[in-house]
């Protein structure tokens, strides 16, 4: 795990450089076309989940199935979330991975922004209860719970994957979103990561 997190680590400071030097560009064209040909795949990174969000619908859209790796899970499940659309199509193939309810290290991180215990622990029963009705609605949706302490979220589909990071005191949705292309190394380090998790993972239902 740890080899794991320190070559993604390198591999995103040095391209975390590159983005430095490529966001002053002006044109759009030309920066999209650097970043592709300098970082050798397409890496595209948004300030904050909602500039991402037309690109996510629209990927979603072309894939055959998602996945999604992440603590809580809110922003998946709500009707008026950003993520609303994901239910739109009942014979998408989806699959999720949230925290269990007894993670203590989730547990210490929500207290960022819960104020007791039984705040986190009704939270997450809603979470949990809420998958088990869009089970209905959703035949091929699939769920399983992990005991992992996440410092990252993940939503992986057939040609691109999103990255952002859970930093203190700010949430993922306001972190910077990071897309990768299909063919690119963190495409394949970050969907081999998820399957690892998967793999420990206890299946709710399928």
């Amino acid at each position: 795990m740890q080899t794991f997190m320190l070559g993604i680590i390198i591999s995103l400071a040095t391209e975390f450089v590159i983005f430095l030097i490529i966001r002053f560009i002006n044109n759009k064209k030309l920066k999209y076309f650097l970043a592709k040909s300098l970082l050798k795949n397409e890496y595209i990174p948004y300030e904050n989940q909602s500039a991402a969000i037309d690109n996510i619908r629209r990927d979603m859209s072309r894939s055959s199935q998602v996945r999604i790796l992440a603590i809580r899970g809110l922003s998946y499940i709500s009707n008026e979330g950003d993520f609303n659309f994901i239910w739109d199509n009942p014979n998408k193939r989806i699959e999720i991975i949230l925290s269990e309810q007894n993670n203590d290290a989730v547990y210490m991180r929500s207290k960022l922004y819960l104020e007791n215990n039984d705040d986190y622990i009704k939270e997450m029963t809603m979470i949990h209860n809420a998958l088990f009705s869009k089970h209905k609605l959703c035949p091929n949706l699939t769920f399983f719970t992990h005991n992992v302490d996440l410092t990252f979220r993940l939503i992986i589909f057939d040609k691109y994957l999103y990255l952002s990071f859970f930093n203190d005191g700010k949430k993922a949705s306001e972190s910077q979103m990071y897309k990768y292309d299909r063919d690119s190394q963190m495409y394949r380090a970050f969907y081999k990561y998820y399957k690892n998790v998967r793999r420990k993972s206890k299946k709710q239902f399928q």
